[in-house]
């Protein structure tokens, strides 16, 4: 979070990665972008095809955690820091209108593409659903998941930046940690994606942890009977949601809708088939 709120300052376009690309799609992502630098803060294997791209891409800055096997031109997080060309020079004047954050596709049919939003995009995005789900500085969101996808980077971090709320941070997902983090810090609100709730909903743990600071939650994917149970064990109003990287203006509900509007959203799929290209392709 220090990081991509330092390229927000320094006039930077921060591009967050999902922890699953290869080193090839990092590779090309950094080629694609003309990048100056990576940064990479996640596991052994992550952070290795973190350095491999980067070395194969010339990148003069490589970042990595404290104690990460350091090679070429990598450096670890303290010694960037410690640098004295860091944040010194003159910020760069930003428009409100030019990219300030990319994030990237799963390339299932292909490369990586990214997705360019600009500030006001962002801006437009956490207002908004900060004004639908009433978050607030007195909030404490929970994030379980990783940087690198839509929900978490802007209705996680810039959520943060943007409503001051806490945000405790989950980086390795375990449903039972997760309860004992909601209970901890007594969170009021998260977002989960559909395995994240099931496995919450399925943790024996659930029983016996002390849920009734969360006043509202998205949960998405889920199914009619599984959000009346969430309603009735984790959280008081559990939301339907629908978004993606391309649109992040995000398809949910407010705290002003009645239970049985929530209830019934998202449990019936409708699924529509068209042909393309001599195939069939299904959306929901």
């Amino acid at each position: 979070m220090v990081a991509i709120l330092g390229c927000a300052y320094g006039g930077l376009v921060a591009g967050l990665l999902p922890p699953m690309f290869s080193a090839l799609q990092i590779r090309d992502v950094l080629d694609n972008t003309s990048a100056r630098g990576i940064l990479g803060l996640g596991e052994p294997a992550e952070l290795d095809r973190t350095l491999e791209a980067g070395d194969a891409a010339g990148l003069d800055t490589i970042v990595v955690p404290a104690g990460t096997a350091c090679k070429g031109s990598a450096q670890t997080w303290s010694a960037f820091m410690a640098r004295g060309d860091v944040g010194t020079g003159p910020r760069a004047p930003m428009l409100a209108d030019d990219p300030a954050l990319l994030t990237f596709s799963s390339g299932t049919t292909g490369v990586p593409k990214g997705v360019m939003h600009s500030a006001n995009t962002v801006r437009f995005t956490v207002e908004s659903y900060a004004r639908y789900q009433e978050i607030g500085c007195a909030d404490t969101s929970l994030v379980v998941t990783a940087f690198g996808f839509i929900g978490s980077s802007v209705l996680g971090v810039y959520l943060s930046f943007l409503r001051g709320c806490r945000t405790v941070l989950k980086r390795d997902w375990n449903a039972d940690e997760a309860l004992e983090l909601i209970e901890r810090h007594r969170v009021t609100h998260f977002l989960l994606m559909p395995t994240h709730a099931i496995d919450l909903l399925g943790s024996a743990k659930l029983g016996r942890t002390d849920c009734s600071s969360v006043s509202r939650g998205v949960l998405a994917g889920l199914s009619e009977a599984q959000r009346l149970e969430a309603r009735q064990r984790l959280c008081v109003k559990p939301f339907p949601m629908y978004g993606m990287s391309e649109s992040p203006g995000h398809v949910t509900g407010s705290m002003a809708d009645p239970w049985e509007k929530l209830r019934r959203t998202g449990a019936r799929q409708r699924i529509f088939r068209c042909q393309a290209g001599g195939r069939s392709s299904t959306s929901i």
